[in-house]
């Protein structure tokens, strides 16, 4: 698939699991975004279309600038705000091919992340056959990979039934988990510190533990979802 279709794809998939909610299920706060609620992630995904479309660039993923996408949608109808993200879309969607792959790749991986948060909170699992998936959770391996080689840490083997994947050079502790999901939610944020020390560690895992997460420092409290 293209970097258009990709992204159409995510986008189409999760319009489809939220359109028909009743409006108290779109107010189903999400665990992965802590804050927001099923509506407030949609309206931060159809802002974000909106925003590239109309140059809106200033503080781009900071989050007075996700927060704002949220506010300017909050008191809209969720049907009506993926009605804007459809038109807003027409438009974004062709652009992608064009953008170089590390920006187009960004705007896919964060969007396949949301649609995970959406389905979390709705204890609506799907789409983990989807390439956008796959792109995603190798993405966010990769740049796991980057971090461990930065900080000079030796490499760390990540291991499931269903994926292996080794990050940095000559993997010294391999960590298991029963599903690679359990990776892809960890590596984006989506797990607390004690969840991953739960999983299965060959070696000390405090070493990986500040560079696990793409966006920070692993969240203090667990991220309970379906």
């Amino acid at each position: 698939m293209t970097p258009a279709e990709l992204y159409a794809d995510v986008r189409v998939r999760i319009s489809d699991l939220v359109r028909d909610l009743p409006a108290d299920a779109a107010k189903t706060p999400v665990p992965g975004c802590p804050g927001w609620t099923v509506h407030d992630v949609v309206a931060h995904a159809t802002g974000v279309v909106a925003d590239v479309n109309a140059g809106n660039l200033e503080g781009a993923a900071s989050d007075p600038w996700t927060q704002a996408q949220v506010e300017a949608r909050r008191g809209t109808p969720t049907a009506d705000v993926l009605d804007e993200w459809s038109r807003e879309a027409a438009t974004f969607e062709p652009k992608l091919d064009e953008f170089p792959k590390g920006i187009s790749r960004t705007l896919l991986i964060d969007l396949v992340t949301h649609e995970h948060d959406i389905r979390g909170a709705l204890k609506a699992p799907g789409g983990r056959d989807a390439e956008a998936y796959e792109i995603a959770r190798k993405g966010f391996a990769v740049g796991l990979a980057k971090s461990l080689d930065e900080r000079g840490l030796p490499g760390l083997r990540l291991e499931a039934a269903d994926w292996q994947f080794d990050a940095g050079t000559a993997p010294a502790v391999t960590v298991r988990a029963d599903d690679s999901f359990e990776f892809f939610r960890a590596l984006a944020g989506r797990r607390g510190v004690k969840q991953v020390l739960a999983y299965d560690w060959s070696g000390d895992p405090q070493p990986y533990l500040p560079v696990l997460n793409h966006f920070g420092p692993l969240p203090d409290e667990d991220v309970v979802e379906s």
